[in-house]
């Protein structure tokens, strides 16, 4: 028995010992006085109070066991992560452990056109009648289950609840799973505390306490490869047009978890957590005025791989663009005509007859008509310049397939034929509202025509390096371009048919060589003066009287200085641009730019950004100069590359705080944890700019003077820097309104 760990079971209620060894447990406030095994390193705490959430009992129980150098289940660690839904699935998710986290579950019942609060319903994705569906769970696939220190009575989740514990080591977990595609999934986690288990349950936890527990700190067992990069694809299972199902992004999961890249699904909810994120896979409609746009602008300026980035986006979504890029280039297409209301029909009509109308901006075979007289002409004109200023013509060339041939990164990633809706001219027909479509069969890349492809390779590259969908035509004069589309169709026994798993290796590939190799795309050239330029703002400000060492300094032997500033626009706006203006500044994308003897870097809103002296400097009068040097430097950054400027006042005069956006670019887990515990769209802290003199506090008999000091200089320093007169776009009775509102609202 010398061997064992001694278990002490720590219980906040009397009742919730009842089962246990007497010599087992203990009361919580007893344990945090330090009774028995206080200070024994060899013992287990095993912490079953009722309430742990920060500052309970419960809490100071599990972090008091820590700092006693004793094992402890559950961590404080654990306790927060449990308690964060989000970053709880993402934990298991990036362990392998098949799942459906909370923000799936909202997308399924947005699909299903149920309230939010709807959660308890378990919904199951399953295929019926050869489609995929979102459905309520039905009798055998969904279940509970008790893990108990590692171990679950149900043979079938054994494996899963292990799995679970040791990445979330708690003594009771309770989940609940749901059977999708014969396979079961985690969908809910949650620690149980003692009152809440059966008498049944109660004996089983009193058997698991009496053998030897595993003891697990997460992160410390069961040691896995690091996951090379995480990948989010955007999703939406409402839209009946998504370009892949969610059995296709379940087998790019499948695929990924090979390669050790974890993908994870995101909604429209989501943009918040892109930084979380190494790369985005956009499998939601696109288009400038569609929310994954502003995804794919996010994942731009956060320096993320993107599939599709904004330019593809724009270049793709208008035919007109498109009509003309190709044409310039070279590039085999129909014989078009770009029309405005006042085209002659006998210009038209030198396409021939039927002849093929299309609204710049449709997709899926929507707004595209076939006519085949002035009449017909006329009516369908009309009807889509009420909608468009400019309307494409094009020739009528009848085929029984379109080829599609998608490429990625400049290369074929796969290759089919997109045969005719039957008894129609397009790959989609809609009758009496029902929709049919073709069939689609999917090419081996190596039996792909090569003049197709090569003539794809060639639209694909004037487009960019991202994922592309080029819809051609073969006829006697050779291949022809019909259009080039991002966002293509790639779905789980269609498109993926000949070449299976290797397109989504492919694609894969593709993410991970641009996150570990930082494969951006490069910038458009600068002209050599305007590089010339930048090039002066981010050479290194040099210092000389900067202090050597660390060391315990005397008070006001060495001082720091720090200054917070908006950005606003011509007009004095608020704008969002400290993130594009450090990018712009350091070459890539960062949160703090070290030029030497001054630094910037972010603060809690993304308007807001502090200049500072990095180092103690010694003299004052050259910390003034220095951040006189380097607020002069982010001024003409701003002007040349943005027309904007900087706003040196204690709080903007007019700006609404509530349409503050948060800092997303680092420490979102921070902000967003100060988001929840504090009202943070206030002006106490969107609207708050600031001078800050950091000062040593010496020896304590000095610390103890300064702060004297300081007490009697606090009363004035409010006439000292009454600058703010202004809030909320008037006058307020105080002379300086920020520090008057921040006394109000404390």
């Amino acid at each position: 028995m010398s061997g064992r760990r001694r278990v002490l079971v720590v219980v906040s209620d009397p009742a919730d010992a009842a089962g246990l060894p007497r010599e087992t447990a203990i009361a919580a406030e007893r344990y945090l006085e330090g009774g028995p095994a206080a200070g024994d390193e060899r013992t287990l705490v095993v912490n079953l109070c009722r309430e742990m959430e920060y500052g309970s009992p419960g809490y100071y129980v599990s972090l008091l066991a820590d700092a006693r150098g004793q094992a402890v289940l559950p961590s404080v660690e654990t306790l927060q992560g449990l308690a964060d839904p989000y970053g709880r699935f993402r934990a298991l998710q990036e362990r392998g452990i098949p799942t459906v986290d909370e923000t799936e579950m909202l997308i399924r019942r947005r699909a299903l056109g149920l309230a939010s609060e709807a959660g308890p319903v378990p919904l199951v994705r399953a295929m019926e009648g050869g489609a995929p569906v979102v459905r309520p769970a039905r009798e055998g696939e969904h279940a509970q289950a008790l893990v108990m220190l590692g171990t679950c009575a149900d043979a079938r989740f054994h494996r899963a609840g292990l799995q679970v514990y040791r990445e979330w080591p708690a003594p009771v977990l309770r989940l609940h799973l749901l059977r999708e595609h014969d396979e079961w999934k985690v969908a809910q986690v949650a620690a149980v505390p003692p009152h809440h288990l059966s008498p049944g349950e109660r004996e089983r936890l009193a058997a698991a306490l009496r053998d030897e527990p595993r003891v697990l700190r997460r992160g410390r067992e069961a040691p896995r490869e690091e996951v090379r990069a995480c990948l989010a694809v955007l999703v939406d299972p409402a839209d009946p047009f998504s370009p892949s199902s969610p059995e296709t992004i379940d087998r790019l999961e499948r695929v990924a978890a090979r390669m050790n890249v974890h993908v994870a699904r995101i909604g429209a909810g989501d943009l918040r957590k892109l930084p979380e994120y190494d790369a985005l896979f956009i499998r939601a409609l696109t288009g400038v005025s569609e929310p994954a746009f502003q995804f794919a602008l996010r994942a731009e300026a956060l320096g993320l791989p993107v599939v599709d980035d904004p330019q593809s986006i724009v270049r793709c979504s208008n035919k007109v663009f498109l009509e003309e890029l190709l044409r310039r280039e070279s590039i085999p297409t129909p014989r078009t005509r770009i029309l405005t209301r006042h085209a002659p029909w006998e210009q038209v009509a030198e396409l021939g007859s039927p002849l093929v109308l299309k609204l710049p901006d449709g997709s899926f075979s929507a707004a595209v008509h076939k006519v085949a007289s002035r009449d017909e002409y006329r009516r369908r004109a009309d009807e889509m310049f009420r909608r468009s200023p400019l309307v494409i013509a094009q020739e009528y060339l009848p085929t029984d397939f379109d080829w599609r041939i998608t490429v990625l990164g400049g290369r074929l990633l796969f290759a089919a034929k997109y045969h005719m809706a039957r008894g129609h001219w397009q790959i989609r027909s809609e009758s009496g509202g029902k929709e049919r479509y073709g069939r689609v069969e999917a090419v081996p890349r190596a039996r792909a025509p090569r003049g197709v492809v090569e003539t794809a390779l060639r639209a694909a590259r004037l487009i960019g390096d991202g994922m592309y969908g080029v819809d051609l035509k073969e006829t006697p004069a050779g291949p022809v371009v019909i259009e080039v589309n991002d966002n293509p169709n790639l779905d789980v026994g269609y498109e993926d048919a000949a070449d299976g798993a290797a397109i989504y290796e492919d694609l894969v590939g593709w993410f991970v060589r641009r996150i570990e190799q930082g494969e951006l795309p490069a910038p458009e050239p600068e002209a050599a003066e305007h590089a010339d330029a930048l090039e002066r703002i981010r050479r290194p400000i040099p210092t000389v009287q900067a202090a050597r060492g660390e060391r315990q300094y005397r008070p006001f032997e060495v001082a720091g200085l720090e200054l917070e500033y908006p950005i606003v626009d011509r007009d004095l706006n608020v704008v969002p641009l400290v993130e594009p203006a450090f990018r712009r500044l350091a070459g890539r994308a960062v949160s703090d730019v070290d030029l030497g003897a001054v630094a910037f870097s972010n603060e809690i809103a993304d308007h807001v950004f502090e200049v500072k002296t990095p180092r103690p400097l010694r003299s004052l009068a050259e910390a003034e100069q220095v951040m006189a040097e380097g607020v002069q430097r982010f001024s003409a950054l701003l002007r040349s590359e943005f027309d904007a400027r900087l706003l040196p006042t204690g709080m903007h005069p007019w700006f609404d705080p509530r349409r503050g956006r948060l800092w997303t670019r680092s420490g979102l887990r921070v902000y967003t944890t100060y988001a929840r515990l504090f009202d943070l769209r206030t002006h106490g802290w969107m609207n708050v700019h600031a001078a800050h003199l950091n000062l040593p506090l010496g020896r304590e008999e000095d610390a103890v003077a300064m702060h004297t000091a300081a007490s009697l200089l606090i009363p004035y320093l409010p006439a000292i820097a009454a600058s703010s007169p202004m809030h909320d776009g008037e006058l307020q009775p105080a002379a300086d309104a920020r520090l008057a509102w921040i006394l109000e609202h404390q």
